[in-house]
């Protein structure tokens, strides 16, 4: 079963959300504000980072050669029962369509339509995720986005993620509504996903269930799947964030994630016994080498459980 799977859960239906620190590729930061600014051919995040009382900025590139403004009217005509989107493509240029028509694979991979707003004393943490999936950097708007995203670039059936893809535009009920969907994904076997990540209070109002609801039944008469995702438990975010350290094949490379593979015995072996055996070839990388292994899924564990020496790894 994916990671991803969620759904939309009937009114009143309690889940207990998953809890995650803002990260931005396995770092954390402290007394966080993110300022978006355009530079040229690339948006720059500077993200001010406040440790005691020394303040200092970490200026992080986004490559978005058009800026789209969320306040903006963006020019989608709207008729009187057909849905429309718009998208930028990996250039800058906007595409608008009839939803039915939208490529998904141009606009998975390409710029947002809407930067996160980013303010003083806003209670949600906007930011930069380094995905592994896209070999780029994917906006998130809140920590809880952030744990969808350490999922979906976890997941090894999600071949393509884009962060506000799309602003879509239909008639619904005789009022004209507008929606900016969190997340759109392209698995392996073809199937689209789009993705909203909700915390469960906000699920509470009528307003917001009204709008999720019209945006299920667009998406699914275009052909795409649709979910609402509200979290994730605590323990497994934890051990996804802890295999992703050794996700870059820049650090860890195939040669190592071989070698872990070749090692684990064909009835499987504990986490620790395994690394003992790596260390007399790979001294300094053994735990790395299994952690890439698991990462990408040629080797697997439980992760419903922590992370430890007895966790029992097999081949995937």
């Amino acid at each position: 079963m994916s990671l991803l799977h969620s759904s939309l859960p009937p009114r009143g239906d309690g889940r207990q959300l998953g809890e995650a620190k803002l990260e931005s590729d396995g770092l954390n930061y402290a007394g966080v504000t993110v300022v978006p600014m355009q530079c040229g051919g690339w948006r720059a995040l500077w993200v001010w980072v406040r440790i005691g009382l020394v303040r200092f900025a970490l200026a992080c590139p986004v490559r978005v050669r058009r800026r789209v403004s969320v306040s903006a009217r963006h020019p989608v005509h709207v008729g009187t029962a057909v849905t429309r989107a718009m998208y930028l493509t990996a250039d800058g240029l906007e595409r608008e369509a009839p939803l039915a028509g939208i490529d998904a694979l141009e606009a998975v991979q390409g710029a947002p339509v809407r930067i996160p707003p980013s303010y003083a004393g806003q209670s949600n943490y906007p930011g930069l995720f380094w995905s592994s999936t896209m070999r780029a950097h994917v906006v998130y708007e809140s920590r809880l986005e952030l744990s969808w995203l350490w999922l979906a670039d976890f997941d090894p059936d999600v071949v393509g993620i884009a962060a506000q893809p799309l602003y879509v535009v239909g008639d619904d009920a005789g009022r004209t509504r507008t929606r900016y969907p969190d997340f759109l994904c392209v698995m392996a076997d073809g199937r689209v996903v789009v993705v909203d990540v909700k915390p469960e209070e906000m699920l509470k109002k009528p307003a917001v269930r009204e709008s999720l609801d019209w945006t299920a039944r667009v998406m699914q008469e275009r052909g795409w799947e649709y979910l609402v995702w509200m979290g994730a438990p605590r323990t497994t975010l934890r051990n996804v964030r802890l295999l992703a350290a050794a996700r870059r094949s820049a650090l860890v490379g195939p040669s190592l994630i071989e070698a872990a593979v070749e090692a684990c015995p064909p009835g499987g072996a504990a986490l620790g016994h395994l690394e003992q055996e790596l260390r007399r070839s790979l001294p300094g990388a053994a735990r790395s080498a299994i952690f890439a292994a698991l990462w990408w899924h040629r080797l697997g564990c439980d992760l419903s459980t922590p992370l430890d020496s007895r966790t029992w790894v097999t081949h995937a």
